[in-house]
């Protein structure tokens, strides 16, 4: 019906009903919701708007202590303070995965046996099962037993001793969220 109405009185039959003023009209692709008159709607913003709730709830930076405005659930006004915070707040004991401030090497055989673990375990997380082309990258090393609880680094650095870990999983077990029973034996 709409084809024969196009040729034989060469216009076309309106398709779509306009929200603002209820006129029928026509639209190609039928995607539009307001007719030529009322588009685009005159919708009144900030506070004329209908909608309006009052703008963006004033909040306290938890770093410098200054007043900003903002929808989401931040706690502070920029990444720069963000960032303070974090380098103040969150070393040492104030984080998760401190250990008392022992420091560990990754010398002589690690990197052969870093290289050797991906290669055995298949460049995959042993946890989760993410493969390297999944991850982008090669998957983290993990010390089953960790580097801190042995005399000497070196006796950590074996193939026994570690499991190839995507970051995600990596970073579970280190916080004690994930636990891996063994490296392969």
């Amino acid at each position: 019906m709409r084809i024969h109405h196009f040729g034989a009185h060469g216009n076309r039959l309106p398709n779509r009903t306009c929200r603002s003023c209820g006129k029928q009209f026509y639209d190609d692709e039928s995607k539009r919701t307001y007719c030529d008159a009322c588009d685009p709607p005159t919708i009144p913003s900030g506070k004329d708007n209908p909608n309006w709730k009052g703008g963006k709830p004033e909040t306290t930076c938890d770093y410098c202590g200054e007043t900003y405005r903002t929808y989401r659930d931040n706690r502070f006004c920029s990444r720069d303070c963000y960032r303070k915070w974090w380098s103040e707040t969150v070393r040492n004991d104030g984080n998760p995965m401190w250990c008392g401030g022992v420091e560990v090497e990754y010398t002589g055989s690690w990197a052969e046996i870093r290289r050797q673990a991906r290669e055995r375990d298949n460049h995959t997380c042993q946890s989760c099962g993410a493969t390297r082309d999944e991850l982008g990258q090669e998957p983290d090393v993990h010390h089953v037993v960790p580097v801190r609880d042995h005399d000497e680094p070196e006796q950590a650095h074996r193939l026994d001793n570690v499991i190839c870990l995507c970051r995600r999983c990596h970073r579970k077990v280190e916080v004690g969220d994930l636990e891996i029973a063994s490296a392969h034996g």
